[in-house]
C-alpha cells in the first residue's frame, strides 16, 4: 500500500508559506492540543500566570495580569469617598471605589482642589461642584464670577460657599415736560455675604431702569433667592413735587422745598436731595449708594456748581468691578449706583448738574444753556438725570441704569 502521510521529513524547511495555505483551511480541529508550543513562537517563555500579548507591530511578549481591581494604575480602593481636593495623580479618568458602600466614581475634572467625580456606580451623588449661568463668567484673584446683566438662571451641582452682589435698577429722572425735575435715585445695593449654593437652579432677577417722565418711574428690584431684595431707585420728582422713595431716593422737583428728597432704604442707599426752596429753586439730585443727593440751589442768579448733583455711588465693591469690568472706573476705583443730577434753569450758565460717581446721569439745564438730561449707565443701577422745560424749550430727562447681579465663589 502506498504511503499517504506527509511528514515533516518530506517537506523542506520554509516550503509551506501563508500564501500556499487557503484561508480557513487550518482550523483548531486540525491542530492537536498543545501541538504548538512556546518554542514554535518568536518569543521567550514567560512566568506562571502571565499572558501573551502583541505590540501591534509583530512583536510578541508575556505580561502580568492584574490580580485585583486595586492593581490597576488609575484606580483607588478606599473606605471613604473622593473629595474636591483628592487631586488624583492620574488625572481625568481615574476611578475611585468605596469598598464599604460599593459606590464608584470617575474623575471628570481634575482641576486642583476643585475635582469633580461623576458617580458611575449604584449611587446618584456626584462629588464636586459646578455652576453655569450668567451673561459672562470670569476667574480672577482666587474667585470665579458669574455676571448677570439680565435676569437668568444659575444652575448648580454640588455645594459651595458663595457671595452675591445684588444691585437694583436706578430711578428715572423727573421733570420731562415740566419746569424742572429731580434726579433719579440709585438702585439699592445688597451683599449676600454668606450664601451656601446647593444643587438646584437659582432664578436671578435683574431690575430694569426706571423711565423718565413728569415724575420719574422707580427702578426695578433685583434679587437672588433667599437674600434681601435690592429695592429699585426712586424716581425723580417734578415741579413742585417730592422725589420718590426707593433703594436710594429721587431728588425733589423744582420749587418743592428743601426736604422734598425721597427716602432711601436702610442699608441699601441714601436719600435724594431736596429742591433749593419753594421759589425759583432748582431740583435736587438723586441719592447714591454712597452719598445723599445734593440739594438744589436758588437758580435765579445764585446757583453754584455742585448744587443739584447726584449722590456718589459706592466703591466698596471695587474689587468686584475690577475683576469683571463692570461698574464705572474712576482713576482705578470702581463705583456702582450713583444718583442722577437734578435740573435747573441755568441763569448762571453753570452747566449741568453732574451725576454721582458710579454712572449717575447728568441733569438737564434750561433755556440759557440748554442740555438734555442723560441716562444712568447701564448695569450700574445708577439714576437718570432730570428733565427741564422752560420758555418753550424742552430738555428731556434720562432713564435709570439697569441693575446687575454678580455671584462669586472661591476657586
Amino acid at each position: 500500500m502506498a504511503n499517504t502521510k506527509i511528514t515533516s521529513r518530506v517537506i523542506a524547511d520554509d516550503a509551506v508559506t501563508t500564501a500556499a495555505i487557503a484561508d480557513d483551511a487550518i482550523t483548531s480541529a486540525t491542530i492537536a492540543d498543545n501541538a504548538v508550543g512556546v518554542t514554535a513562537l518568536a518569543v521567550s517563555d514567560g512566568s506562571d500566570g502571565q499572558f501573551l500579548k502583541t505590540n501591534g507591530s509583530g512583536t510578541l511578549s508575556f505580561a502580568d495580569v492584574a490580580s485585583a481591581f486595586a492593581d490597576l494604575t488609575n484606580v483607588t480602593v478606599a473606605t471613604s469617598d473622593p473629595a474636591l481636593n483628592t487631586n488624583p495623580s492620574t488625572g481625568v479618568g481615574t476611578l475611585w471605589l468605596n469598598k464599604n458602600t460599593g459606590n464608584i466614581w470617575c474623575c471628570t475634572d481634575a482641576t486642583s482642589n476643585a475635582n469633580y467625580w461623576t458617580n458611575i456606580g449604584k449611587g446618584d451623588s456626584d462629588v464636586g461642584f459646578s455652576a453655569t449661568g450668567g451673561n459672562s463668567t470670569v476667574t480672577s484673584g482666587g474667585y470665579k464670577y458669574h455676571v448677570f446683566t439680565a435676569s437668568g438662571n444659575l444652575v448648580v451641582t454640588g455645594s459651595k460657599a458663595a457671595q452675591a452682589l445684588i444691585i437694583a435698577g436706578g430711578g428715572g429722572g423727573g421733570g420731562t415736560g415740566s419746569n424742572g425735575g429731580g434726579g433719579g435715585g440709585a438702585g439699592g445695593v445688597v451683599l449676600g455675604s454668606a450664601i451656601t449654593l446647593t444643587a438646584q437652579t437659582y432664578s436671578i432677577t435683574v431690575g430694569a431702569g426706571g423711565a423718565t417722565g413728569t415724575t420719574g418711574s422707580d427702578g426695578g428690584n433685583s434679587s437672588f433667592p433667599g437674600e434681601t431684595v435690592a429695592v429699585g431707585g426712586g424716581g425723580g420728582g417734578t415741579n413742585p413735587s417730592a422725589g420718590r422713595s426707593g433703594g436710594s431716593g429721587g431728588g425733589g422737583g423744582r420749587d418743592s422745598g428743601t426736604s422734598s428728597g425721597g427716602a432711601g432704604t436702610s442699608g441699601q442707599g441714601n436719600a435724594g436731595g431736596g429742591a433749593g426752596g419753594t421759589s425759583c429753586a432748582s431740583g435736587g439730585g438723586g441719592g447714591g449708594a454712597g452719598q445723599v443727593g445734593q440739594q438744589g440751589g436758588t437758580d435765579c442768579g445764585s446757583f453754584t456748581a455742585g448744587m443739584s448733583d447726584g449722590g456718589d455711588g459706592t466703591s466698596t465693591y471695587s474689587a468686584w468691578g475690577a475683576a469683571t469690568s463692570t461698574g464705572v472706573n474712576e482713576s482705578g476705583t470702581y463705583y456702582y449706583a450713583g444718583g442722577g443730577g437734578g435740573a435747573y434753569e441755568s441763569y448762571a450758565a453753570a452747566g449741568q448738574a453732574v451725576g454721582g460717581l458710579g454712572g449717575g446721569g447728568r441733569g438737564a439745564s434750561g433755556y440759557t444753556n440748554p442740555h438734555a438730561g442723560t441716562n444712568g449707565t447701564a448695569n450700574t443701577g445708577s439714576g437718570g438725570g432730570a428733565g427741564q422745560h422752560r420758555a418753550g424749550i424742552t430738555n428731556d430727562g434720562g432713564t435709570g441704569g439697569t441693575g446687575i447681579v454678580i455671584v462669586r465663589y472661591a476657586v
